[in-house]
C-alpha cells in the first residue's frame, strides 16, 4: 500500500510539472538552484567573522536616501527621520564565478542571489549622534549577493538626531544638523569606510508642509585619537532645514503652530 502511495505521488508531481508553464518551470529551477548554491557557499560561522582583505584593506562603501523628514523639536533639540541606508562591501567567501563545487558542480548560470542578512557579517556601521532607545530591527531584510562576492545591503532606518536648534529668526532661520557615521568597534586598518557619494540622495523624499530640507552633503573625516596609532573614518552629513515659510512664502501661519509649540 505504502509502494502505491509513493507511486501515485511521484507521478502527480511529475504531471504537474508538466502542466506548469515554461516560466514558472524556470523560475521553479532557478530557485532551487540558487538554495543549491547557498548550501554550498554558506557557513554559520561567516555571519561572526569579518571577510578577508583584498589587496591589505577591506573596504565597505556606505550612501544614504533620505526619505522623510519627521519632525524638528527645538525644545528636546532633535530631528527625526526615516531614511534609507545603502551599505556594499566584497566578501570573497561568498563568490561563486569560476569556481567548481564537489568536482564538476558549477553555478556560473547564476549571477546573484538574496539571503537574510541575518546569515552574513554585516558593517557595524552606526550614528553616533542617534539618540532613540531603540534600534529598528532589520535583520529580515535581505541582502543581495553578486557571483563575485560583492555584497549590497539596503535597509531602513528610523533616527532621532542630536541637533541644536535656535529659533530666533524664525521663521526664516536655517538649521544644520549633521549625521556622523563609522564604525562602532572597527578602526580604519579592519574597515576603511568610503562614501559612495557627495550628498544624501533626496529624490524620492516625502513633502512636507512645515519644513523643507534644502541639501545635506557630506564629508569624509579620518580621525586620530593620541591614544592609538590606528585612523578612525568617519562619515558626516551636514543636512540644512528651513521652515516652509522660507522655502515657499506665504506659508508662515501654517506651520508656526507646530514650530513653536
Amino acid at each position: 500500500m505504502r509502494l502505491k502511495t509513493a507511486l501515485f505521488s511521484a507521478l502527480l508531481s511529475t504531471l504537474l510539472l508538466q502542466l506548469l508553464p515554461p516560466a514558472l518551470m524556470q523560475s521553479v529551477h532557478e530557485s532551487s538552484s540558487a538554495d543549491l548554491l547557498f548550501s554550498k557557499i554558506y557557513d554559520a560561522h561567516l555571519s561572526m567573522i569579518p571577510p578577508p582583505k583584498v589587496n591589505g584593506t577591506f573596504n565597505v562603501t556606505f550612501d544614504m536616501a533620505i526619505a522623510q523628514l519627521l519632525e524638528l523639536d527645538e525644545l528636546k533639540q532633535t530631528v527625526s527621520m526615516l531614511t534609507w541606508r545603502r551599505m556594499s562591501w566584497y566578501d570573497t567567501r561568498l563568490s561563486w564565478r569560476s569556481r567548481v563545487f564537489d568536482g564538476n558542480l558549477s553555478f556560473n548560470s547564476i549571477s546573484s542571489i538574496k539571503i537574510p542578512n541575518s546569515q552574513i557579517w554585516k558593517p557595524d556601521l552606526v550614528v553616533y549622534n542617534d539618540v532613540r532607545k531603540t534600534e529598528l530591527d532589520w535583520s529580515l531584510y535581505y541582502a543581495s549577493i553578486q557571483s563575485d562576492g560583492l555584497v549590497r545591503l539596503n535597509t531602513p532606518q528610523l533616527m532621532k538626531l542630536s541637533c541644536p536648534i535656535n529659533v530666533q529668526l524664525f521663521p526664516y532661520d536655517k538649521q544644520v544638523c549633521r549625521m556622523k557615521i563609522g564604525s562602532w568597534t572597527m578602526d580604519g586598518f579592519e574597515l576603511n569606510l568610503l562614501n559612495a557619494s557627495t550628498h544624501a540622495d533626496l529624490s524620492s523624499m516625502a513633502e512636507d508642509n512645515e519644513f523643507c530640507l534644502v541639501k545635506a552633503p557630506l564629508e569624509r573625516n579620518v580621525i586620530k585619537y593620541a591614544c592609538c596609532d590606528a585612523p578612525y573614518p568617519d562619515i558626516t552629513y551636514s543636512i540644512l532645514l528651513q521652515v516652509n515659510a522660507a522655502c515657499q512664502p506665504g506659508t508662515f501661519w501654517s506651520c508656526s503652530v507646530h514650530f513653536l509649540r
